[in-house]
């Protein structure tokens, strides 16, 4: 107790306290977490002993400490006299030993045992065994451990010479809090709707995707499935929380998904590409903050809802490394395409001709028996796919002691996608480096990222799907060939269809990149014991470019003319270059009188972003070798040098204040105001707020003896947030330079754009109530209802033209977005001694939006729609904007199927009279492509280190418009291939009761007749793995974690709808392999 240690605390909590004189000393310090938790120290010990250096610590706290050896037991000190009456005196006591262990077997040295209620209590020594006195009445046994689950055991009166062995298991709950970007908030007491993710819940899905793994666990946060794209690795996907609050952006009013949430990495507001590109082995946690009492903070940016991600931050202590290596294999899932072979083509084409000319239509139709006879049936589909083998590799480094530490991650990503030579290959490497000074905390980051996309040169897979199997890609050689077939003849023009194959051989390029780098920095003053003032300033530059080069042996230049030789191939170059510049201060004050907490927060920030982008495309190149832009002859006619340079900035002001009454009464309050440059002159601040309230029922008096409740929290919320995902001179007036044209040597100007000095910031108004549950410590429960009302919707209004203009920025109209969610976990089984964990979650979703309000000038748009139907531009429903209408309604006209005697449609007209004539104002809503309800459940086992996770997703009640039916059967383009479908459900004479009706001289519009309802269920990930922990040979050979894994991912699909899925790029299965070690 002599030695002499230095000890530095500054507002920290007296159990870190207490571990630092351990590691300073050299002793065993125990306590109780529990008892210590709550006190918070701030010292400077220089050069004292370790009986001072405690003594100072203990100063003014209800704890003592007693040497034993090399052990410290710290204790705290009771009011004897409450419990004068609860052992009475002369009361016969016996004897109650045994041992406590962790769920791996390792003895808990200085694990906490004491009969409840009392004083007495002991401790666990090295072998983790125990020795106590206890009454011989009935008592109960309270066994404790610092990051442990506490357990109490009953023991009855009568029982003498009790041997009891306890195993704890890890407490993930201890000290939770909440982190959402700005300041923290302990879980117990805010009153917001939020869902923390730990990282063990997301590896538990495999560590493929951040994104899908947040979608199988959370029912809010949803990957809209991109029927086009598919599986496309270098297609971004379309993210919504909460479903859709802004009106779709059919003006192009906005940059970027309307409703995309806002993502917040480390403090620092990120976009979705990097986020995508995450190392998801680097996540410590994510939080999703859903109402305004968690989100309102963000103010303008908010309405959508905020992902905030946390990385890990480096651990003090020695050196280790982490390593995690994966395998990875992307395979074709073709199964929405039902296209017919080469037989079946045949007698489509006899059934349908396609000229009319017989004697030609015969030597036609001889001429494809005579391909099949020598056996050409081209599976085309096929043909640009393979297997897609990909690697991935993340490294950690990371070390330090308590003043400086240190962490290095580095990640490579090959991602090989199923067309082939289409590839997603990024690398991302950074430090993290922090030093505390006394008061003083210092940390920064730097990231640097460095993407490359490769998009497939064979083409888009819809060009495969046209071709018929007839037609062969490759000579009698062997080799491919640059046409695919004819189409056209017997009186009608011939046409060249381009082998697609032919384009991948030729030089051909299409690819994008980015290099990203990212600097944040961070410093935190600890000015006084309850008050913490943070500053951050975050830097961030991005440089992209996208390049495109198709030379004139390309099969789109194949129809061209003598006339267009020399415009013959062409090369595009898109470069862009985007700066941020980030700031914010807060201070964190807290404080308590007598049974009341408070936390109070005020800060300020201030942004801005820059943008700039330039693209142009160049026609002339005679051949692939001269592939370089200045080889090109022009530009493309009519064209010229485009681009854009934005600037914008915003400003901010922030308060939050969070308010407990003995844990048991809870209320949160923000306030944020914000100014953009986005918004006119007359409307350039929002103002943005909310409120909520708590109860926690469980902690109520009358609760004390629930023991089977662990938590009830009752919740309330409301406030504002805004959207602000617009075009940053969306308000200001616009102009324009003449450039073929000027007046005595003066260039003139004109107005491209109208200002509008009174838009307003688009604004949601959230109202969310919502419960947590938490029965037996085993089952935890979450329900949220919410409604969310959007104003001041900011879209292009469309104007006469005889204004000189097309459109004006307006605020148009009003949303409300409502629904529910459910969320469900349960520890089935907890056999820490045996090993032995099984668990099982649920979740349930609805959500719904109407529009309520909307102005005269956007209902023209209704309009506008139904003439492109009625002109023949478009074959499939339009949104509509209708008050009291969602805004996924399916509109179509009511259908009573194909007349049996003529081949007809029948619908029933708006006042549901009998027509076969098809109006655009008989449309009326028909389905609604939102889902009653979605979700998942799945379950997750763990045997002796054996794992396995199963999810599974869910949706009911929605409905989808068969495109496929209407493009591959009933208006189907013969001269290509079509679906099987159209076999043997078209009408063909007088009689025939069918689904479709194939004319080729008619467009099937809007019709009820192909909407179905779609309901589906699939196994969205499977992850199966072995966790060498309870190996000894680990510690053997110096290793500190070693697991190996393999997962799935879209395993299988059910569904009531078949289509075709992935047009442009094809859907596909993930598989991976992996191994995960630390030493």
């Amino acid at each position: 107790m002599n030695k002499r240690i230095t000890v530095e605390c500054y507002a920290e909590s007296l159990s870190n306290a207490l571990k630092k004189v351990e590691k300073a000393s050299g002793f065993k310090v125990l306590f109780t977490y529990d008892e210590v938790q709550a006190y918070r120290v701030s010292v400077q010990i220089k050069n004292k002993t370790v009986d001072k250096a405690l003594s100072i610590l203990l100063q003014g706290k209800p704890f003592k400490y007693v040497v034993n050896g090399k052990f410290i037991n710290v204790t705290q000190i009771y009011d004897n006299s409450q419990y004068r009456n609860v052992i009475p005196s002369g009361s016969e006591m016996r004897t109650l030993t045994g041992s406590v262990t962790d769920g791996n077997g390792e003895p808990l040295l200085g694990a906490n045992i004491q009969v409840k209620g009392t004083t007495i209590r002991s401790i666990c020594d090295v072998q983790g065994r125990y020795h106590i006195q206890i009454p011989q009445s009935q008592c109960v046994v309270l066994y404790s451990y610092v990051g442990m689950q506490s357990q109490e055991l009953l023991f009855n009166e009568g029982e003498n010479n009790i041997e009891r062995s306890v195993v704890m298991t890890e407490n993930n709950t201890i000290g939770e809090v909440v982190v959402n970007g700005i300041f923290e908030r302990k879980t117990e007491s805010f009153t917001a709707s939020t869902s923390v993710i730990r990282k063990e819940e997301l590896m538990r899905n495999g560590s493929q995707n951040l994104l899908q793994n947040i979608r199988n666990i959370d029912p809010s946060f949803k990957i809209i499935e991109n029927m086009e794209m598919g599986s496309d690795p270098n297609k971004m996907p379309d993210i919504q929380m909460r479903g859709q609050q802004s009106m779709p952006d059919v003006k192009n009013t906005y940059k970027g998904n309307p409703n995309q949430p806002l993502f917040i990495l480390d403090g620092f507001e990120t976009d979705l590409t990097t986020i995508y590109d995450l190392d998801m082995n680097r996540v410590e946690t994510v939080v999703l903050l859903k109402d305004a009492t968690a989100k309102a903070i963000y103010g303008a940016r908010a309405a959508n809802g905020v992902v905030v991600i946390e990385t890990r931050k480096p651990v003090a202590g020695k050196f280790r490394i982490s390593y995690k290596g994966d395998l990875n294999l992307t395979i074709p899932d073709l199964t929405g395409y039902n296209l017919c072979n080469a037989h079946e083509k045949y007698e489509v084409e006899k059934a349908h001709p396609t000229v009319q000319d017989p004697w030609y239509r015969e030597q036609y139709l001889n001429s494809l028996l005579a391909e099949i006879a020598k056996g050409v049936n081209t599976d085309w589909l096929s043909q640009p796919l393979h297997t897609g083998v990909g690697h991935r590799h993340s490294l950690y480094l990371e070390g330090g002691d308590e003043r400086i530490r240190y962490g290095v991650d580095l990640l490579y990503n090959d991602i090989s996608g199923v067309m082939r030579k289409s590839s997603r290959k990024t690398f991302t490497g950074g430090f993290t480096l922090s030093y505390r000074y006394k008061k003083l905390l210092f940390k920064n980051q730097f990231n640097v990222s460095l993407n490359t996309s490769n998009e497939s040169p064979y083409g888009t897979f819809s060009e495969y799907a046209s071709l018929n199997p007839y037609w062969t890609p490759f000579d009698t050689e062997g080799k491919i060939t640059k046409i695919a077939g004819v189409i056209g003849g017997g009186g009608l023009k011939q046409y060249k269809i381009g082998n697609p194959m032919w384009n991948a051989q030729i030089g051909m390029k299409n690819f994008s990149k980015y290099t990203s780098l990212t600097n944040n920095f961070y410093t935190e003053w600890q000015a006084l014991e309850n008050l913490k003032v943070v500053g951050r300033l975050g830097l961030s530059k991005k440089e992209t470019g996208h390049e495109e080069f198709y030379p004139a042996s390309h099969t789109k230049f194949i129809n061209y003319t003598e006339e267009q030789f020399f415009k013959r191939g062409s090369y595009t170059k898109d470069d862009g270059e985007f700066m941020t510049v980030r700031m914010d201060i807060t201070a964190n004050y807290n404080f308590a009188i007598a049974n009341q907490q408070f936390y109070f927060n005020a800060g300020f920030n201030l942004a801005q972003e820059e943008a700039e982008n330039v693209s142009f495309t160049v026609v002339g190149f005679p051949n692939e070798r001269l592939s370089f832009i200045g080889s090109g002859r022009e530009f493309l006619a009519d064209s010229r040098p485009l681009g854009y340079k934005t600037l914008s900035r915003e400003l901010g002001f922030l308060s939050a204040l969070n308010y407990s009454y003995e844990d048991r009464y809870l209320a949160d309050l923000s306030y944020r105001t914000s100014a953009s440059s986005k918004f006119g002159k007359d409307n350039r601040w929002g103002n943005f707020w909310s409120a909520g309230i708590g109860w926690n029922l469980h902690k109520e008096h009358f609760m004390k003896e629930a023991k089977w409740l662990r938590q009830f929290k009752l919740r309330g919320s409301t406030g504002y947030t805004g959207a602000q995902n617009f075009s940053p001179f969306q308000s200001l007036a616009t102009f324009g330079y003449y450039q073929t044209q000027a007046y005595d040597n003066w260039v003139g100007s004109y107005l491209y754009a109208l200002p509008n000095d009174n838009l307003k910031w688009q604004k949601t108004h959230d109202y969310n109530f919502g419960c947590d549950i938490n029965l037996f410590g085993r089952i935890n429960m979450r329900y949220d209802y919410y409604v969310q009302n959007t104003k001041d919707q900011v879209l292009a209004l469309t104007i006469p033209p005889s204004m000189g203009f097309t459109s004006y920025m307006e605020n148009l109209g009003s949303t409300q977005n409502k629904g529910m969610e459910f969320k469900l976990n349960a520890h089935l089984l907890m056999d820490v001694e045996r090993d032995r964990y099984l668990s099982a979650f649920f979740t349930i979703a609805n959500n719904r939006n109407k529009l309520k309000k909307l102005s005269n000038a956007l209902k023209s748009y209704n309009d506008e729609v139904d003439k492109d139907i009625v002109d023949g531009k478009v074959n499939r429903p339009q949104l509509h904007f209708i008050e009291g209408q969602s805004m996924n309604s399916i509109w179509a006209v009511r259908s009573l199927g194909i007349d049996p005697a003529t081949g007809h449609e029948v619908f029933l007209d708006r006042n549901g009279n009998k027509t076969t004539r098809w109006s655009a104002i008989d449309q009326v809503v028909c389905g609604d492509a939102m889902p009653k309800c979605t979700g998942t459940f799945g379950l997750n086992i763990d045997i002796k280190g054996i794992f396995l996770n199963a999810a599974f997703y869910y949706q009911l009640g929605g409905q989808i418009y068969n495109q496929t039916l209407v493009d591959r059967v009933e208006n189907a383009n013969i001269f290509f291939n079509v679906d099987k479908r159209i076999y043997d459900a078209v009408w063909k004479q007088p009689g025939d009761r069918v689904s479709f009706s194939y004319n080729p001289y008619v467009m099937t519009r809007p019709s009820s007749r192909f909407i179905q309802n779609l309901n589906e269920l699939r196994l969205s990930s499977l992850n199966i793995g072995y966790d060498f922990k309870n190996n000894s040979f680990l510690k053997k050979i110096k290793l500190e974690q070693l697991k190996m894994s393999f997962y799935m991912n879209d395993v299988f699909r059910a569904s009531t709808v078949k289509t075709e899925r992935g047009l442009t790029y094809p859907f596909a299965r993930s598989y991976s392999f992996s191994i995960q070690t630390t030493f």
